[in-house]
């Protein structure tokens, strides 16, 4: 799938190179995680326990959520 043609949402890629760079994704933002390193540790922070159906986990979904389709 060209993620990049799907809709007029801005699209950003980012490389977390060092140990020490962090980052925040707010609600509302679709994430992919992807090219961990093999020593790599992915944090999440939360202010609930994880709920399956507080999330959106299809693409298609969240574009249509987004009203982007």
């Amino acid at each position: 799938r060209d993620w990049s043609q799907t809709c007029a949402l801005p699209i950003c890629v980012v490389r977390l190179y060092r140990p020490f760079y962090g980052l925040l994704v707010v609600p509302g933002v679709w994430c992919r995680l992807e090219n961990f390193s093999s020593a790599a540790v992915c944090m999440v922070l939360a202010s609930d326990n994880y709920k399956p159906e507080d999330y959106i986990c299809d693409y298609d979904e969240f574009l249509a959520l987004k009203q982007c389709e």
